[in-house]
């Protein structure tokens, strides 16, 4: 085989506690997309006005929930991010 890859762990990324760093490992040649989101502080919830918009309180407490988790795209709508490792030479993929 021509090519080969070999990777010196599994790739997963890395979160540092002490610096707030979250590191994604792209293998050589590659393009990684994804999409994130931000999540809303639980202490600060009740001073968005999308929860107060529900007809009832388990409607309330179901969109502040999934605001705390980042998925409700009213509050803090999802991003794109494109992540490429260039290489100044072809790599075979």
């Amino acid at each position: 085989m021509p090519c080969k890859e070999a990777f010196v762990d599994d790739g997963a990324p890395k979160w540092d506690e002490n610096e707030r760093t979250l590191t994604f490992f792209v293998a050589k040649g590659r393009i990684v997309r994804l999409l994130y989101s931000s999540f809303a502080d639980p202490h600060l919830i009740e001073t968005f006005g999308v929860p107060h918009w529900t007809l009832s309180m388990a409607e309330r407490k179901f969109v502040s929930g999934m605001a705390v988790m980042g998925a409700n795209w009213l509050l803090t709508p999802f991003r794109n991010l494109v992540m490429v490792h260039a290489t100044q030479q072809p790599v075979c993929l």
